[in-house]
């Protein structure tokens, strides 16, 4: 490899090693509304919604990932069982 390619690679690795938050979400939202795929705006708007909190991550008891994209339906259920025993 010539020495000129290898010093090349490291101003590359250096640039980004000082990249900001705000330049990836940057980066993020312009393939959100410009990418050519649309797997790739998806997943860049998945990136921005978990970076304003919108999906929690969860363990469920095999240890692997849930992302809960509904309200825990069953404590609404719950309450609708104590009303309707009090209606009765």
């Amino acid at each position: 490899m010539p020495e000129s390619d290898h010093d090349d690679d490291r101003v590359d690795q250096d640039s980004f090693a000082r990249v900001t938050r705000e330049e990836v979400l940057a980066g993020i939202r312009l393939l959100a509304r410009e990418a050519d795929s649309e797997n790739v705006r998806l997943r860049a708007w998945e990136l921005m919604g978990r970076d304003i909190g919108m999906f929690r991550d969860s363990q469920d008891d095999g240890g692997v990932p849930v992302i809960r994209l509904t309200p825990d339906l069953s404590s609404a259920a719950a309450g609708d069982d104590d009303r309707s025993a009090d209606d009765g």
